[in-house]
């Protein structure tokens, strides 16, 4: 279909795949194109994030820059980590959604729990350059040490995990409810001003993570034991997962 580029910022704002395309949604839907709109929509999530940025290049220019600005492709750059030990079992979870407003049995709506977890886990968190974003985190991931030999693929758990804070919690569920006030003094320099460089960090019985990209819903994956118990679990912000999930629907033809 035939369209009218519309000028949006692109840079420097909010790179959540859902909040580019409401924004260049809006745009079109202003300057008088619904029906490019509803195309490019459609387009937008035939594809992973990449082909969402490209597809978006073909409706919209980037209004912060002088003509179009391609972002970076994801460059891993360091790998920090923090240990931390769980009792029973871990949630993953947007860090307010499991403060002291919340109630306990409410924890598996707001968060997905994982049982059969205790032991020694360290988490990494992969931070990369996102080029006009800075930098980024594009994998949360925690492991259980010890005699922990995987015997499954990553497998898919479920729905993705929702975020509003634009950060990803990964602990021992005995820090519920966590004290969310505590948590963003965490941010501040000592100076007192926020420290925006500041996206991995332990806190109460598990670690904190800023979500590459922003609030949005992010795929969590799990591998398991020879017990079926959780040995390592991963949240992937920015990672391309269509290889994996080839792979899983090659293994169900085999099967077929």
């Amino acid at each position: 279909m035939a369209h009218t580029k519309v000028q949006v910022r692109l840079v420097g704002e909010d790179g959540n795949a859902f909040s580019i395309m409401a924004r260049v949604s809006k745009a079109l839907k202003r300057s008088g194109q619904p029906e490019a709109a509803k195309e490019y929509l459609a387009r937008a999530v035939e594809g992973d994030y990449d082909h969402l940025l490209q597809v978006t290049l073909e409706y919209a220019d980037d209004e912060s820059a002088e003509g179009v600005e391609v972002v970076t492709p994801f460059v891993p750059a360091t790998t920090k980590e923090h240990r931390f030990t769980v009792l029973d079992k871990i949630v993953v979870a947007d860090p307010c959604y499991i403060d002291t407003d919340d109630a306990p049995e409410d924890m598996g709506r707001l968060g997905i729990v994982f049982d059969d977890c205790a032991g020694e886990w360290i988490a990494e968190a992969v931070i990369g350059d996102e080029g006009g974003w800075g930098e980024r985190v594009s994998i949360l991931r925690a492991t259980r040490l010890g005699d922990c030999a995987f015997t499954s693929a990553w497998e898919h758990v479920g729905e993705d995990n929702g975020v509003d804070s634009g950060q990803m919690f990964i602990g021992c569920v005995s820090s519920f409810p966590l004290d969310y006030e505590k948590l963003l003094e965490r941010y501040k320099g000592p100076d007192g001003q926020w420290d925006n460089e500041l996206k991995f960090f332990d806190f109460a019985k598990g670690v904190v993570s800023g979500t590459g990209l922003g609030d949005g819903s992010y795929p969590v994956y799990v591998r398991r034991n020879t017990r079926g118990n959780p040995v390592a679990i991963e949240v992937r912000f920015l990672e391309d997962n269509d290889d994996d999930e080839t792979e899983d629907e090659g293994e169900e033809d085999d099967e077929g």
